[in-house]
């Protein structure tokens, strides 16, 4: 006597019992998505920023360009600009700058200052009366 062992193709099941299953997947990803997301909300508020007070504004705001190198590193002096700038060879200046020197831009950039940004700049820089 011989017996076949077949497999069946397709899956028989139940209207109620399909709905059921869909019914638990979408739970179950809502409660997923919730969760989530309420974690995601919860964790976002929780750095605050906290405000520099004036006091160091201030005194960071006093602090010469030189001094500010030294104890930051990454604020470059007028000097050691002029270093760097001195160091590229007139075709790279010349790429970089034009056919106008760093000391003519620097000029220039002085000359199109007003009266109230070269004594902010420079300090004690009259400041001519403007009323006539």
């Amino acid at each position: 006597m011989s017996t076949s062992a077949t497999v069946q193709h397709t899956v028989h099941i139940r209207p109620s019992r399909l709905a059921g299953l869909l019914l638990a997947v979408a739970t179950l990803t809502a409660a997923t998505t919730w969760s989530v997301s309420n974690m995601a909300d919860s964790t976002r508020g929780s750095a605050k920023p906290v405000a520099a007070t004036s006091t160091y504004v201030d005194e960071v705001a006093s602090l010469t360009p030189a001094q500010r190198s030294a104890i930051y590193g990454n604020v470059p002096t007028n000097q050691q600009r002029a270093e760097d700038i001195s160091a590229l060879s007139a075709d790279q200046q010349a790429a970089i700058y034009g056919n106008v020197s760093p000391a003519q831009q620097y000029i220039e950039g002085v000359v199109g200052m007003s009266a109230e940004q070269r004594s902010a700049t420079f300090g004690n820089v009259p400041v001519p009366d403007s009323t006539p």
